[in-house]
């Protein structure tokens, strides 16, 4: 998954969960382990949204490996 701008949209919980994933094993496959406060506190935010991510309804579809359907609001 790919941000291409920003300030342009808002993110579901299941596109944060992806996004959060995907740079977690980015990270993982670089071999990068740099133990700086500022690298550490990323970890820590980064660990903790996801598991915020994994206690909400669209566990459901992280499960399945599928996006939400869409709810429609009146």
């Amino acid at each position: 998954m790919e941000v291409k701008d920003a300030n342009s949209a808002l993110l579901s919980n299941y596109e944060v969960f992806q996004l959060l994933t995907d740079l977690k094993e980015q990270h993982k496959e670089s071999g990068k382990n740099k133990h700086s406060s500022g690298q550490q506190n990323l970890n820590t935010i980064t660990y903790e949204t996801l598991k915020y991510i994994s206690k909400t309804p669209c566990r459901e579809a992280l499960r399945a490996g599928r996006p939400p359907a869409a709810v429609a609001h009146p």
